[in-house]
């Protein structure tokens, strides 16, 4: 029997949506920047996907340098789940959507690490993103409001 706390899933597809490099003079380090992140969650019945949209955008001193979105595909083991769900509410377990963040996070930034080889920002160390920080209330009410990071 199906457990809802603990969803089985698997990754069905990952697909970069957008990319930007914006070169900024004299940026030797990140450490007045910070990174604005940006989470959707959508849900297909019919094919047991959820899917979640991540979008990080780089900034050092008002000025966006770096920036990528990605869309994670979810398929879940038992599409029942998504019964609850509506375009207005996500009726899903916090640790479920959780994992699945971290999972969209992790993807998105292995992404980026491949993008950006030999390039001039594949010098820096990105920060770790606090997915506890980010506020589940609104993404599962699908009012989702955009996280600023501080890197330090």
């Amino acid at each position: 029997m199906p457990n809802p706390k603990n969803p089985l899933f698997q990754i069905s597809s990952i697909k970069l949506v957008s990319f930007y490099q914006n070169i900024i003079d004299g940026l030797d380090d990140l450490k007045s920047s910070s990174v604005h992140l940006e989470f959707k969650f959508g849900t297909n019945l019919e094919k047991s996907i959820i899917s979640t949209f991540t979008q990080v955008d780089f900034n050092h001193e008002g000025k966006n340098f770096l920036g990528i979105a990605v869309v994670h595909h979810f398929k879940l083991k038992d599409g029942k789940l998504l019964e609850k769900c509506t375009p207005e509410k996500l009726d899903l377990p916090s640790t479920f959507l959780r994992s699945l963040l971290n999972i969209s996070v992790s993807g998105t930034r292995g992404f980026l690490a491949a993008i950006n080889t030999n390039r001039p920002y594949n010098k820096f160390y990105m920060p770790l993103v606090n997915i506890k920080a980010i506020n589940l209330d609104d993404l599962k009410r699908g009012t989702p409001k955009p996280e600023t990071q501080e890197m330090k």
